[in-house]
């Protein structure tokens, strides 16, 4: 398709559905495995009924609705697929994304709950898209795949809603997650990560034998330095309510810790407690400060 007029195509079965118009593009998904190629006009992808896999390329700005749909449904692109990607997901079924190296432009994940509990799994790379955003809606649940090498990721999942973010294990990567009212359920990843709580009874989980950015304790007797744990790689939980838990596996002979963002140490006359860090084992917020100090 060339010239300046607008297309749709449906029914695609294999090969490749490429324009080089400048009028849009709406595209029909199917059960084939398929590629949809612009380089100018902006494309439409209809995922309703995607049922395979299907490569983007080109330098247009594409957007994907409804992936999740029916089973099997898998975004992947080329290093062509420059303009900027918004893909609706829902959790009806699984969906995967996958980002390519050398695609540019920004990545944007709208993942919407629903009646279903199907995951979306994303794998994001660096050197891969400009930007990467999750925005979680719903009763979305979202994985990050440990394929994944990206180093900054925002999630928005600001609503009333239960949401479920586990990260990947990439020690590089800074997930940046803000959270609504009701219970978020979250995975940090391995890197120097920043979650704030809406409120609620969130469950936050961390690995602390393979968490790079659990600290390993500060100064006693002073006030926690959030300036440091900002930028010194550290995980940041902002927003602490009441009946919030954050998981560590740890225990109160451990010589490592997870500190949190707030609150001071003890005393210095209680050196005992103030030797090394603020909190070790699982913190909940009905005790302030969990299981004990070390």
């Amino acid at each position: 398709m060339s010239g300046t007029s607008n297309y749709a195509v449906s029914g695609q079965t294999t090969g490749d559905v490429t324009s080089t118009s400048t009028g849009t593009l709406q595209v029909t998904g199917s059960a084939n495995a398929h590629a949809v190629s612009s380089t100018v006009g902006a494309v439409t992808y209809l995922a309703a009924a995607q049922n395979g896999a299907t490569t983007f390329k080109g330098a247009a700005d594409k957007t994907i609705t409804l992936m999740g749909t029916i089973a099997t449904a898998v975004y992947t692109e080329d290093s062509t697929n420059d303009g900027d990607i918004i893909i609706g997901t829902i959790d009806a079924q699984a969906a995967t994304i996958t980002a390519v190296t050398g695609a540019a432009g920004s990545l944007t994940v709208n993942a919407a709950g629903g009646a279903g509990t199907a995951i979306t799994t994303i794998t994001a790379l660096t050197g891969a898209h400009s930007s990467y955003t999750l925005n979680m809606s719903s009763t979305s649940a979202v994985t990050m795949a440990n394929a994944g090498t990206a180093t900054a990721i925002t999630i928005n999942a600001v609503d009333a809603n239960a949401h479920i973010f586990i990260a990947d294990t990439n020690t590089a990567s800074v997930e940046t997650f803000t959270g609504g009212s009701v219970i978020d359920t979250v995975d940090l990843g391995q890197g120097g990560d920043s979650f704030t709580s809406g409120g609620g009874a969130d469950i936050f989980t961390t690995v602390v034998a393979t968490d790079t950015a659990v600290a390993l304790g500060f100064t006693k007797s002073t006030a926690v330095p959030t300036t440091a744990i900002g930028t010194c790689n550290m995980d940041v939980i902002t927003g602490m309510a009441a009946g919030m838990t954050v998981v560590t596996g740890l225990t109160t002979a451990s010589a490592v810790a997870l500190v949190r963002n707030g609150g001071t140490m003890p005393s210095a006359a209680n050196a005992a407690n103030t030797a090394s860090a603020l909190l070790v084992g699982t913190y909940s917020s009905a005790n302030e400060i969990g299981r004990a100090h070390v």
